[in-house]
């Protein structure tokens, strides 16, 4: 189990946290912070944490990744539990080589946040960030929205 001390990961989402392109009324550095706090405690638990919705998955990329990999690629990674198939293959191939570190893990954070988060599903407040996150798109998700408030709140 891949984890992080609480102070490596405070000082990863005031450095990263700044690079998000975060909605108005939203501070980059606090979501990140409170994204982590959701996802892995802020980094004691980073897992991997395998999804078996993707080890079943017919996408070809998920079944080409599944072939090559195993159980990583159809697992959840590093502080904000990012799927596999989301990092770059740079970083696939470090998490399988087992050399990846928390500035690998904050930078493609923020590269598929900006991306998937903000481009692709419009996320415009702290809730819908929070629903597109853990749902992959905007939806009705109160138990990890209001654990998203209460660690906001708090970072």
């Amino acid at each position: 189990m891949v984890s992080f001390a609480k102070s490596d990961m405070l000082a990863a989402c005031a450095n990263y946290g700044t690079l998000l392109k975060v909605p108005a009324g939203v501070d980059g550095v606090r979501c990140m912070t409170a994204l982590a706090s959701n996802e892995s405690s802020l980094g004691a638990n980073c897992g991997p944490r395998p999804e078996p919705f993707y080890q079943h998955s017919k996408q070809p990329e998920q079944v080409a990744l599944n072939a090559q990999y195993g159980e990583i690629a159809w697992s959840s990674h590093g502080p904000w539990q990012m799927m596999f198939e989301n990092f770059t293959p740079e970083t696939q191939q470090a998490i399988a080589n087992g050399t990846v570190q928390l500035s690998d893990y904050a930078t493609e954070f923020v590269r598929f946040f900006n991306m998937y988060v903000i481009t692709v599903r419009h996320a415009a407040t702290l809730d819908q960030i929070g629903e597109v996150w853990n749902l992959g798109h905007i939806g009705p998700d109160p138990a990890y929205t209001q654990k998203l408030e209460t660690a906001y709140s708090a970072a």
